[in-house]
């Protein structure tokens, strides 16, 4: 594992969190838009679809407006003691629950407003 953790941290937005996700996760795909977030499931070792986390934040339901451009895409990150915080970004959000929760808890890629 800790090669990818290195060639994680070494890479740069959604590039590097789409490289870790098809080492561990190579020939799934998610096919309901109920369930689009391709993630890893480490309690059961196993590829899981998740729904956005920001769809059910605690029953509230965040959206994006999308008439700005930089305010159309809906991102997401959870900060270091585990809060998800979601926002809108001007660039889509391609990230997983378990890297930004688990594995890089308090960063994030996209501009989270």
């Amino acid at each position: 594992m800790l090669p990818w953790s290195l060639l994680l941290a070494s890479a740069t937005g959604s590039w590097g969190s789409s490289l870790y996700m098809a080492g561990l996760c190579r020939g799934h795909t998610c096919s309901d838009a109920k369930f689009p977030i391709l993630d890893w499931a480490p309690h059961i070792k196993e590829c899981v679809c998740n729904a956005h986390p920001c769809w059910n934040d605690q029953g509230v339901v965040h959206k994006c407006p999308g008439d700005r451009k930089e305010d159309k895409y809906l991102s997401f990150y959870y900060d270091d003691k585990g809060a998800l915080h979601c926002g809108c970004s001007p660039e889509p959000h391609y990230g997983t629950i378990h890297l930004s929760k688990k594995v890089c808890p308090g960063h994030h890629c996209c501009l989270v407003r």
